[in-house]
């Protein structure tokens, strides 16, 4: 499929075993993705979509633009997701100085204003060099590396509001994809919009970092230059995590009944992601950091490997306490390892 191709898909028929599983959670209250292999692969296809700015029609309002700063480490440390057997290594991002940060994944959410000039600097204690990119931000001029063990700093203006993923996509893409990425926001001017448009107004947002963990790869991090050596044809994903967690530990959106929800979905792993919806209208209405010409009503949307959009899910008016609508992983990699039971991409919008 092109980039260019609309990536939204209809619901397939789900195999009775999984739908069952999901509709009875829903109702207690609570294929494989194409692989990018290596780095150029990765960003040839997310810097292929085209990002549509619809300058002509933004509101010029006053705005005085407030420099943004912040101060992140690389550190390396572990984590455990739901049915892994024990601690696995990761590289992450933190805030603060790295004498007391404690790394997880995904790196800490960024939000900004629309306007402001943000920096941002990093403390390096990998024995690593970094590479800091933002598909679709223009960094300023001057080097975008920052050496083994040492420091340095990226910085540029967010022009235009959206969702964007920031990493390090050193080593071939492998450093995003231990867990060196995360979400980053550009705020519209207008409170409670997605964009600077009307048809993008929400009540309540939430974060959907979109990520995996193939304990094989991970593993080379205990080893100085394994990362660079790993065979990604071999890479084999064992959990799949929404802001670095699998279900059941997910967590739920409370949204009220007849309200609109803004899920800002960042894929920061290297598979290409579809989210499905059940039980409420969503639709697309940004990609990239990019508002749509048109919002395209959707059923599940694939997030591409490295990709962002901006779906608003508007739950049903007369949906009494204790609703809930299921948003998973269409490709139905709903397990946790070896572990029994449900896990994976699952996570649930409820009416409190």
């Amino acid at each position: 499929m092109s980039a260019t191709t609309n990536h939204s898909v209809t619901r397939s028929i789900l195999p009775a075993v999984v739908l069952g599983v999901l509709f009875s959670l829903v109702l207690s209250g609570s294929a494989l993705a194409m692989r990018v292999y290596d780095g150029h692969s990765r960003h040839t296809l997310r810097h292929r979509v085209t990002r549509t700015k619809h300058r002509a029609h933004k509101r010029k309002r006053a705005h005085a633009a407030v420099a943004a700063t912040f101060n992140l480490c690389a550190k390396a440390g572990t984590v455990t997701p739901a049915g892994a057997p024990g601690a696995i290594p990761i590289w992450g991002f933190a805030t603060g100085a790295c004498s007391s940060a404690t790394v997880g994944i995904p790196a800490p959410n960024l939000s900004v204003g629309e306007g402001d000039t943000v920096t941002i600097n990093v403390e390096n204690s990998l024995g690593e060099a970094l590479h800091i990119s933002i598909p679709g931000i223009t960094l300023n001029a001057g080097s975008h590396t920052i050496p083994a063990n040492s420091t340095g700093s990226v910085s540029f203006t967010a022009s235009t509001p959206g969702t964007y993923l920031y990493e390090s996509d050193g080593t071939a893409g492998r450093q995003a994809e231990v867990g060196l990425a995360g979400a980053l926001v550009v705020n519209s001017l207008t409170a409670g919009r997605a964009y600077d448009n009307a048809s993008t107004a929400y009540a309540t947002q939430a974060f959907m970092v979109l990520s995996e963990i193939d304990p094989n790869l991970n593993a080379t991090l205990t080893t100085a230059g394994a990362l660079a050596t790993f065979d990604m044809a071999t890479w084999k994903p064992q959990y799949r995590l929404i802001n670095g967690l699998a279900y059941p530990n997910t967590g739920t959106i409370n949204a009220a009944a007849g309200n609109k929800v803004l899920l800002r979905y960042v894929n920061a792993g290297s598979e290409h992601v579809s989210m499905t919806l059940l039980g409420a209208d969503a639709t697309i209405v940004g990609r990239d950091g990019g508002l749509l010409p048109t919002p395209l009503g959707v059923s599940a949307e694939t997030v591409p490997a490295g990709g962002t959009a901006d779906e608003i899910v508007t739950v049903p008016a007369g949906s009494p306490s204790g609703s809930t609508f299921a948003i998973y992983d269409r490709n139905l990699n709903l397990v946790n390892g070896s572990a029994a039971g449900v896990g994976g991409r699952l996570r649930f919008i409820q009416v409190p």
